[in-house]
């Protein structure tokens, strides 16, 4: 039995970059996934996840945003220069259109971060939002951000480029194999015992479980999973959606009432369609999504231990710096980033106080 440095529960989408970043510093570390690499069992697949700078949820988030984009446009970089892997784009810029009455939670909660961070940026007027881009039908009381450090990432090829890496940088990693216990040992000794009788021992640990999150942590009375649909359609003619930006469209929920948010992505040319389906429908897939009470992350360390993950929906675009802070707290106990609002005890205070998510509670 090999000891590591560090064992990484969990090869998802933060656990994979947790991975990368440890191994790209020299770390022995051992990662252990409960299925195959970039499986479509938890919440990082489909083929396309938003990436947004101008963020609607909180302001906090941009410094991160910033800093995951560079990231991200290194990894892009890493995977067109690798002879052995296919030249897939992972990171499609796009611009992003934030559309909604002007006082709805996306447009507010936009144009907060926008003016936090002085972010460029757009305001469209409906007549504006139907010239540009017509196959939007927008109210006359609607209008639109326009982000143009928004576009799509492809989770898939996101997994796979950040394990190619951290394996080229001596990783480990057991595949299809499920961690049954985890403990840390007085001395800070974290330990995992497998379904196949294998015991694996760490100076430090990473539970990155995603929606096993509940089950793994201990922590029923903050996390809850929510099941969420997928949908692709296949328009008769791809012309009005090729050069469409990635967009959120909250509707008038009547009454005075916020309505929900619905989101989308130009036509993919590389997604595989079904011919001959008589439906609109043309694909659809189910995912996990572990919500928080206020929907926020949750990243902390505890002991030797860092937990990371659930990101209630909305992480995938901070996979890359998410990474790198937990690389950074495991080795010097800190990061640069602000993270103290994602910590375990302010989550528990906030259920307790019953607070939910900013923007959809407007």
């Amino acid at each position: 039995m090999k000891d590591y440095d560090v064992i990484v529960v969990g090869v998802g989408a933060h656990g994979s970059s947790v991975l990368d970043n440890l191994a790209r510093r020299n770390i022995s570390v051992l990662g252990i996934e409960k299925y195959d690499i970039a499986h479509a069992n938890g919440s990082s697949h489909g083929n396309s996840r938003i990436f947004r700078t101008a963020y609607i949820e909180d302001p906090r988030y941009v410094p991160l945003l910033k800093r995951s984009l560079t990231l991200w446009e290194d990894l892009d970089q890493y995977r067109q220069e690798c002879d052995d892997m296919s030249p897939a784009t992972i990171l499609n810029m796009t611009g992003g259109l934030m559309i909604g009455d002007p006082n709805s939670g996306v447009v507010q909660g936009t144009l907060n971060s926008v003016k936090a961070h002085n972010l460029e940026h757009r305001i469209m007027s409906a007549d504006e939002i139907r010239s540009t881009y017509p196959i939007f039908a927008v109210r006359d009381n609607e209008i639109g951000i326009l982000d143009q450090s928004s576009g799509y990432i492809v989770p898939e090829a996101a997994i796979e480029t950040l394990v190619h890496r951290a394996l080229k940088h001596g990783a480990t990693i057991k595949t299809n194999t499920t961690v049954t216990n985890w403990e840390e040992k007085p001395d800070g000794t974290f330990v995992v015992t497998t379904d196949k009788n294998e015991t694996y021992t760490a100076k430090k640990g990473v539970l990155s479980v995603g929606a096993w999150a509940n089950q793994v942590y201990g922590l029923r009375d903050i996390l809850h999973v929510e099941r969420r649909v997928l949908h692709w359609f296949k328009p008769v003619s791809t012309d009005s959606f090729s050069s469409i930006p990635v967009w959120i469209w909250q509707y008038d929920g009547g009454e005075g009432k916020q309505g929900a948010a619905i989101y989308g992505f130009p036509h993919q040319p590389n997604y595989p369609h079904s011919e001959g389906v008589k439906i609109a429908r043309h694909g659809l897939e189910t995912c996990m999504y572990t919500m928080t009470p206020n929907e926020d992350f949750l990243v902390d360390m505890k002991g030797s231990v860092v937990f990371c993950s659930p990101c209630s929906g909305h992480g995938f675009k901070m996979v890359t710096v998410l990474g790198a802070i937990v690389a950074d707290l495991l080795l010097t106990g800190k990061t640069s980033f602000d993270i103290s609002f994602m910590s375990i005890d302010e989550l528990t205070k906030v259920k307790a106080e019953g607070v939910g998510c900013a923007w959809k509670d407007k």
